[in-house]
């Protein structure tokens, strides 16, 4: 009898609590973001000094997120680097110059959702330099018209066959940039981006302008630019990306064996943008001016 007045005193109590307890507010849900290349916001969060913070400019009107990394056939970035290698005892020094252009574009794919790019040298290459180093062959792969992957020449490949799943096509470890980009952001695998330890994920710190200049680029055109950065166990390495120009600066240093690149743009030129209104199939656009070929799109 008194464990049954117990538990009539308890639910009293509970009941007469929760009429007490003011109703609680709807909840509005999170509208995702948005990316507003019209609106000229403030400066990013975790800049140093306000000196940095008054010289980033407003996003040109008109903006979409595809032009802040204008890759088409034609786009060519010219770069001037400082490499060390090891040479047996010794350690050798030069300074070289690089280049890296688009030479092939697939159609787009999706309604411009997945287009492959046809890539000649990268920044990357001048990492552990040898005097026979040439530039490389590979694939930029850009899906959800923001993410972009670094990969193998055969993605293009898979891309151009029709009845291809395209299963497994880029993974995560091979995404190296995510648009639009602010300080604080993390790219890589699910596996790694919340180590505790801030290694082996892309790291993205605040922009700062660009202090040298860039042919190709207007004077007096301020130009901001982010650190991407990753640190491993045995290196470090460091991207510099200004939206609407696109790879600025590389840094690569291991902490062994001697293999260091400094790398800067000097040169900026442009391609001519494909047309990416309709989804087409098995057509490649290999430079400026090239006639399309007669073909049946498929939607």
């Amino acid at each position: 009898m008194r464990a049954v007045l117990c538990i009539f005193a308890a639910v009293a109590t509970s009941v007469a609590c929760s009429k007490s307890r003011p109703a609680a507010a709807p909840r509005t849900p999170l509208a995702p973001p948005a990316y507003a290349p019209a609106v000229a916001s403030s400066p990013e969060p975790g800049l140093a000094d306000a000196e940095a913070n008054a010289s980033l400019p407003a996003r040109p009107s008109g903006e979409t997120i595809t032009d802040l990394f204008p890759l088409a056939v034609g786009t060519c970035y010219v770069y001037a680097a400082t490499v060390s290698w090891q040479n047996g005892d010794r350690v050798e020094s030069k300074d070289v110059t690089w280049k890296m252009e688009v030479v092939e574009e697939t159609p787009p794919y999706f309604s411009g959702e997945v287009v492959g790019f046809r890539m000649k040298g990268h920044p990357m290459d001048l990492a552990w330099y040898s005097e026979d180093k040439t530039p490389s062959d590979y694939a930029i792969i850009r899906v959800g018209l923001n993410r972009y992957y670094k990969t193998d020449v055969k993605a293009l490949e898979r891309l151009s066959k029709q009845g291809d799943g395209w299963h497994g096509l880029v993974s995560e470890n091979q995404l190296f940039l995510d648009l639009p980009l602010h300080a604080g952001k993390r790219l890589g695998a699910t596996a790694q981006i919340c180590r505790n330890d801030n290694r082996y994920y892309w790291s993205v710190g605040a922009a700062r302008p660009v202090t040298h200049a860039i042919a190709g680029v207007a004077p007096g055109q301020i130009v901001r630019e982010y650190s991407v950065a990753m640190v491993t166990g045995p290196d470090r390495v460091e991207m510099r990306f200004a939206p609407g120009i696109g790879i600025t600066g590389y840094k690569y240093g291991h902490h062994g064996t001697v293999s260091s690149a400094d790398v800067r743009l000097i040169e900026f030129r442009r391609g001519t943008p494909t047309d990416t209104s309709r989804p087409t199939y098995g057509l490649k656009r290999t430079r400026p001016g090239t006639p399309r070929a007669a073909r049946s799109d498929r939607e």
